[in-house]
C-alpha cells in the first residue's frame, strides 16, 4: 500500500490484493488466483470510491484480465465494504465465457489489508 495524495478530496491510496478464486454458478469448477492493483480515494465523510486492474490465473495456465470500479464505505471502525460493476477480457477457450459478461463485485475487508473477500455476480438486466 502507498498513500499517493492528501487533499481536500481525500486521501489517494493504491493497494495491490491477492487472493484465491472458487466458481460457483455458470463459473462451476473455476479456481484459481487473482491479482488486482487499484487506487481507493477514501473522502473524509468515510465514502471511497476507486478502480482497479487485475489478472485471473488458473492452475492450467488459463488467464483473464479485469478492470473493476468500486465505491464504498466504512462499515466500522477498521473495516469497508464496497460495490462495483467489473468487465473481464481472455483469449483462453476454458474462460471464455468471462468475454462479454458484465458483473458486479460486492466484497469487505480490513483496512489497510490486502486481504478481502470479493463476490462477483453476473449482472442481467
Amino acid at each position: 500500500m502507498s498513500v499517493r495524495s492528501i487533499g481536500p478530496e481525500g486521501l489517494t491510496m493504491e493497494m495491490t490484493a491477492q487472493g484465491e478464486v472458487l466458481g460457483y454458478g455458470p463459473a462451476k469448477g473455476l479456481k484459481g488466483f487473482v491479482v488486482l492493483t487499484f487506487q481507493d480515494i477514501r473522502q473524509p465523510n468515510g465514502v471511497s470510491t476507486g478502480s482497479g486492474k487485475g489478472i485471473l490465473t488458473t492452475p492450467e495456465g488459463d488467464m483473464a484480465v479485469w478492470n473493476v470500479t468500486f465505491a464504498g464505505r466504512m462499515k466500522d471502525a477498521g473495516s469497508q465494504g464496497w460495490i462495483g460493476p467489473a468487465a473481464f477480457m481472455t483469449e483462453s477457450k476454458k474462460l471464455g465465457f468471462l468475454n462479454g459478461m458484465v458483473c458486479i463485485t460486492e466484497g469487505e475487508g480490513k483496512t489497510g489489508s490486502p486481504e478481502a473477500r470479493d463476490i462477483v455476480y453476473e449482472w442481467v438486466p
